[in-house]
């Protein structure tokens, strides 16, 4: 009986565990996901700005 403890105990220790690293996986995407957004949109928004000067000038 001890022993199934035990092993049930070390069981939910490592899904606890699995969890944490997925839970810090998805931040880490979704803060890469948002960096990459923010660069093309200053991408798009310096194209944009080129565009303008070069149609005024």
């Amino acid at each position: 009986m001890l022993s199934s403890y035990i092993v049930n105990l070390s069981e939910a220790e490592s899904k606890i565990g699995g969890v944490d690293m997925m839970k810090e996986i998805i931040n880490f995407t979704k803060i890469k996901i948002m960096s990459n957004v923010e660069t093309a949109v200053k991408s798009q928004g310096n194209r944009i700005h080129g565009v303008t000067f070069s149609v005024l000038a």
